[in-house]
């Protein structure tokens, strides 16, 4: 079996290959996931695929690197006049991530999550997602505290925790138990008007 890695792929096949991952999770899950699946669902032979992937996991951890790219690529085209409403979009940006998804890539995405204590290969693509997201908020924190829309006594790293996992948390209620969570979104917004905005006498 070939160790060649997914970078030797040419960007059409790429593609098809998330493409394909995407529509095999999304009807046969992560347990019941196998390689043929993929491969059905593209112009590529199993073999081509294990050319590039030698196991299914291997390839499940290429296409969480593929999510990571589109998420940091939405993050990064977050706009705003001002610290204040940079982050509140980030907020929305990052709730309504896998707004475009079906169910059941949600539920997929979960039992990979619920894999990860047990597999540092996931886990290292979880935590990026985690990172990243921390990051951004943090960055926003600090860069309002540092032109004066924020309250100087903000822990802008405490804040960046405290929102990341309200928004994780959210997506697995919803998904795991079926709750609705679409409150959260905006308590969550309030609790940042009201927990880091400068009120107009500077105290």
């Amino acid at each position: 079996m070939s160790e060649t890695s997914a970078t030797d792929e040419t960007p059409e096949a790429r593609q098809q290959i998330m493409r394909g991952t995407f529509e095999a999770l999304c009807e046969r899950g992560y347990a019941d996931l196998r390689m043929v699946d993929i491969a059905d669902r593209t112009d590529l032979s199993k073999s081509t695929l294990h050319y590039h992937f030698d196991s299914k996991h291997d390839l499940l951890v290429a296409f969480l690197e593929f999510l990571y790219e589109d998420f940091e690529s939405d993050l990064a085209e977050v706009a705003g006049a001002d610290p204040g409403e940079r982050l509140r979009e980030v907020v929305r940006t990052a709730y309504h991530a896998d707004d475009d998804g079906r169910e059941e890539l949600r539920v997929a995405i979960l039992e990979i999550e619920s894999q990860a204590p047990y597999d540092t290969a996931f886990q290292h693509q979880l935590r990026r997602f985690d990172r990243l997201l921390h990051d951004v908020v943090r960055s926003n924190v600090e860069e309002g505290k540092e032109v004066g829309q924020f309250r100087q006594d903000v822990d802008a790293d405490a804040v960046a925790t405290f929102v990341t996992t309200a928004i994780t948390g959210a997506h697995n209620r919803r998904v795991s138990l079926g709750v609705d969570t679409s409150d959260v979104e905006t308590m969550l917004l309030d609790y940042l008007d009201e927990r880091l905005l400068e009120d107009e006498s500077g105290a």
